[in-house]
């Protein structure tokens, strides 16, 4: 077999997701590379997402499917990589598509540059079509980075995403340096795994100026995410990241600090907007408390527009206030 034809195990993994797993599943059925280990992980899933998974592994014998009790995304892709037998992973969740010929073009470029990892782009659509794509792109590097300093940097800057399904996998590199997901983070898992790579320092990590990926927005899904939960699951993330970053002294801090100002704002817009609730009272006096004390070097030139409109938001004590007007003008 040629390097071309090289085995790829794409990992789907799905928890009550009848609505669209059955598109994303012909997406990639339709991918014009077959060389395809196709595994989804039914994650205890209580809707007619396991009943779909069967009647497509009927359908096609290089799906493979797993059913679980439910552990939570982080343990279901650890679940597909234990059985991954391609030489590349690539993550796909089950609401998403991937493009006809994505991984054609992935598998075209690591043969190309041998990438242990490999960064593309994506677009996000909604029920109306393509609603947004990613600029960032424009901006990737076309040499292949060696550099821990560079790959940080890159990540830092929001140039390279922490969106885990824009990424493509050596699965022996995954396995040498024992890298998982962590099964007790259900939110911000994938901003700590790909902080996580880039400390491993892959020795060839590359980038394909090219928008692979159909990424689904939808209001239920953003209404989903607002939970204490998911909030302190956040701030869990930015703890890990915090001692991750401590472990190597030529990073930018800067950079860093902007990344863990956002993720902060992050914590603190999914919270529940309920006042009365002691509980996120506290953490959004936390959240305040840690915004402040990390560095704000070259904050107005180095934050999005975004970004800063949410941070003087927060700082001013207005998010709330003006969350909830939001809330009730859209109804």
């Amino acid at each position: 077999m040629s390097q071309l034809d090289m085995l790829v195990s794409i990992i789907v993994p799905a928890y009550n997701a009848q609505l669209h797993l059955a598109e994303c599943l012909d997406s990639l059925l339709k991918q014009t590379y077959s060389n395809l280990q196709i595994i989804v992980v039914d994650d205890g899933s209580t809707d007619n997402t396991a009943v779909i998974c069967d009647e497509y592994r009927k359908k096609d014998k290089r799906i493979v499917v797993i059913h679980k009790e439910n552990e939570g995304v982080s343990a279901a892709r650890n679940t597909g990589v234990d059985v991954a037998v391609g030489e590349y992973i690539q993550f796909v969740d089950a609401d998403d598509l991937l493009v006809a010929y994505a991984i054609e073009h992935v598998v075209q470029k690591i043969k190309s540059l041998c990438a242990d990892v490999l960064y593309f782009s994506f677009e996000a659509f909604d029920k109306k079509g393509i609603c947004r794509s990613t600029p960032e792109h424009e901006k990737f590097p076309s040499a292949v980075i060696t550099s821990r300093k560079k790959i940080f940097q890159l990540i830092h800057e929001g140039i390279i995403g922490n969106h885990v399904w824009a990424f493509c996998f050596r699965k022996d590199f995954l396995r040498n340096h024992r890298l998982q997901f962590d099964s007790k983070i259900p939110y911000g898992e994938d901003i700590l795994f790909i902080n996580q790579i880039a400390a491993a320092v892959p020795q060839r990590f590359c980038c394909l100026n090219e928008s692979l990926y159909r990424y689904r927005k939808s209001e239920q899904t953003v209404t989903q995410c607002h939970s204490l939960k998911n909030s302190l699951s956040d701030l869990e993330v930015v703890r890990q990241l915090d001692a991750l970053h401590m472990e190597y002294t030529d990073l930018d801090d800067r950079g860093y600090h902007i990344l863990r100002i956002r993720m902060l704002i992050d914590a603190y817009s999914i919270l529940p907007l309920a006042k009365k609730q002691k509980e996120t009272k506290c953490i959004k006096k936390r959240i305040v408390n840690e915004i402040r004390n990390t560095k704000k070097t070259n904050l107005l030139n180095r934050l999005s527009k975004k970004y800063l409109f949410k941070y003087i938001l927060v700082m001013l004590n207005l998010y709330d206030l003006i969350a909830s007007l939001k809330k009730l003008l859209e109804k």
